[in-house]
């Protein structure tokens, strides 16, 4: 039964053994040579050993109690950590190309530092360099958070630090986790066309994502047509691309956690384990897809407040509100939901086009009042823009 769970990937076996640096890999191979373990049989041609991460400098040394182990490398340690805080808590008042020159020496030593830390194996490129980001990042970042937060208290200090250490955690085993949840499985070994899969859809689901949030901003919150604020197609696929990967990061998560539980074979013999990441999982998604359509129609309202106040609103995702003044060309106009104010400034998003949609401020503010929305026919009038805190138009001769 065993060997039928392990041949349809239902149970996760381990292939690699992590033993302590200070044991030699014949020992131990010839040891598991002779015993089975959770019911399986050690193969030298199917499973490996690996020695678990440290500098080589720790096995050679003939004491077995490296100088850096004692009283000196304890405050010559310390003194690093201080240090690298301190740098840290400089970065802070640079700009942004000063924190990135600073931090940049940080990135080239840290594969120095990740070569030494992990020099007691041969290690891929990306593990080397990435143990020493985090020995060298996570000694500078406590410094940099401590001068962030520091005029709002120790408690939000602490707040930082401690988020900082959950970040860091989250870096670490999320990765870890979700590679326990596909490895060995149906989805590894078709990673390839998977892959394939899950891309090529992607030039139509990122521009009907974005043109549903356009929608939300245009539509939704003013009530003009969404498609009169045309805007070119890749400002589109830039508005829908945070969600997307937003809301494949928030799947991430929960597949870690069916990842340790596989790795710890739970996740078969406790079935709730998972429900509670299928659970997890879809909550996790739709909250976050509330949350993007949520953060959608606050930029919109803010705009509506600016244009209440007689400034010009941020643009978002190449929508660009412009308050602009309207005169007509001749006496009788063809205006939806009017009458037509020509004295002060309103909303538009686009002047082209036949019809020219507009919002008015003036109508927005009086609850219950007409329909803020009008549209007129683009050739019977003509438009100026008008600069913020301008709140009159000025009378045409």
């Amino acid at each position: 039964m065993a060997s039928l769970r392990t041949q349809s990937g239902l149970a996760d076996e381990q292939r690699t053994i992590g033993v302590a640096p200070s044991v030699e890999e014949a020992e131990v191979r010839e040891l598991l040579g002779r015993q089975r373990l959770g019911g399986f049989e050690f193969d030298e041609s199917r499973h490996g050993v690996r020695k678990s991460v440290g500098p080589k400098a720790n096995e050679t040394d003939e004491d077995g109690n490296p100088w850096w182990h004692g009283r000196r490398g304890v405050a010559l340690r310390l003194a690093l950590a201080s240090l690298l805080m301190f740098y840290g808590w400089l970065a802070y008042d640079r700009s942004l190309v000063g924190q990135l020159a600073m931090f940049a020496p940080l990135a080239v030593a840290a594969w120095f530092v990740g070569n030494w830390y992990t020099s007691n194996q041969r290690r891929p490129w990306p593990l080397r360099w990435a143990a020493g980001t985090l020995v060298l990042v996570g000694s500078a970042m406590p410094g940099y958070m401590w001068h962030q937060q520091n005029p709002y208290g120790v408690a939000a200090q602490i707040r930082s630090v401690l988020l900082t250490f959950a970040c860091l955690a989250l870096l670490w085993y999320v990765p870890r986790g979700c590679w326990f949840a596909v490895r060995q499985t149906w989805i590894s070994r078709h990673a390839v066309g998977l892959l394939t899969v899950l891309v090529l859809p992607l030039p139509w689901v990122l521009p009907f994502v974005g043109s549903f949030l356009q929608f939300l901003y245009v539509e939704d919150a003013f009530g003009i047509p969404a498609d009169s604020a045309s805007t070119p197609v890749y400002w589109t696929g830039a508005a829908a691309l945070l969600p997307t990967l937003g809301c494949i990061g928030l799947l991430l998560p929960p597949l870690a956690l069916y990842g340790w539980a596989r790795h710890f074979h739970w996740a078969w013999e406790k079935s709730i384990v998972s429900v509670v990441s299928t659970g997890a999982a879809v909550a996790l998604v739709v909250t976050g897809g509330v949350a993007f359509m949520s953060r959608t129609s606050d930029a919109a309202h803010r705009a509506a407040r600016d244009v209440v106040n007689a400034t010009a609103p941020d643009s978002y995702f190449g929508i660009q509100g412009e308050r602009i003044c309207v005169q007509p060309l001749k006496s009788k106009l063809s205006v939806h939901n009017g009458p037509l104010p020509t004295d002060r400034p309103l909303l538009a998003f686009s002047t082209d086009g036949d019809v020219l949609y507009l919002w008015d401020p003036a109508r927005f503010r009086e609850h219950g009042g007409p329909d803020p929305v009008m549209s007129v026919r683009s050739a019977e009038v003509s438009t100026y823009a008008v600069s913020d805190g301008q709140s009159r138009c000025p009378e045409q001769p």
